[in-house]
């Protein structure tokens, strides 16, 4: 499993999507039900708990699931269909919990149309975030710069992806056919496999992020991905 922080703009992304799920619920705990302090204060408890069980949940899923990742070249539907199957669960935990809890108190025309709003409000934020987030790696904004090292033809159709696709955030600082030849400042190294050893102890002197790029074209790397399987990295040609 990888651990690593949130960039920063995952966590934007984040704390936006965490006041859109709170927003939601507080309003329309205020449209359906007043101020349940005074007219009914023992809903209001029981509401107060619904609450933290929604954020409890939310956060296990939103980590659990990495449902606020943006890697290289991310695309909205992906996005947003992680952001749907995350809400599909917290909906049914949340049934799980309200019928555990004997909830008759717990309103299941509020839960519908809190969930809802999330929802749509959840899929316009996320495809507006990632728009503007792409929107920028366009402009030159927040890039990451990059030094390709090895030899061989896989380096052109780098070159040409990246050319067609600024707003991955990507920019190429250099290209080299060893390490020692790269003399720019560099965020990431890319290298051949062939260069991976010493790739290796020089992104671990340099603090920076080491990605090796296999020549898998006659394989047809468009159904080609690399899963895990423990610490053991499989390339499955057919999936």
């Amino acid at each position: 499993m990888e651990h690593r922080r949130l960039s920063s703009s995952e966590a934007a992304l984040m704390l936006g999507d965490v006041l859109l799920l709170l927003g939601s619920f507080l309003l329309w705990a205020m449209l359906r039900f007043g101020d349940l302090r005074v007219e009914n204060p023992d809903y209001f408890q029981h509401y107060v708990t619904l609450f933290w069980w929604v954020l409890l949940l939310w956060f296990g899923l939103s980590f659990g699931l990495r449902v606020n990742r943006l890697p290289v070249g991310i695309e909205i539907r992906k996005v947003i269909g992680r952001f749907g199957r995350m809400v599909f669960m917290l909906a049914a935990m949340l049934a799980l919990v309200v019928v555990s809890a004997k909830g008759y108190y717990y309103s299941r025309a509020f839960l519908a149309l809190f969930l809802g709003t999330y929802v749509v409000a959840g899929t316009l934020y996320r495809s507006l975030f990632v728009s503007q987030m792409r929107a920028r790696y366009r402009r030159g904004v927040n890039v990451r710069q990059v030094a390709l090292v090895g030899t061989g033809s896989v380096w052109d159709r780098v070159v040409a992806e990246l050319t067609r696709h600024p707003e991955y955030g990507y920019r190429i600082a250099c290209r080299a056919d060893q390490l020692e030849d790269v003399t720019v400042p560099v965020d990431e190294y890319w290298v051949t496999p062939d260069m991976v050893v010493n790739g290796l102890q020089l992104a671990d002197d340099t603090s920076r992020r080491l990605r090796v790029v296999p020549d898998l074209a006659f394989l047809g790397a468009h159904r080609t991905r690399i899963i895990p399987l423990g610490d053991v990295p499989i390339v499955e040609l057919r999936p």
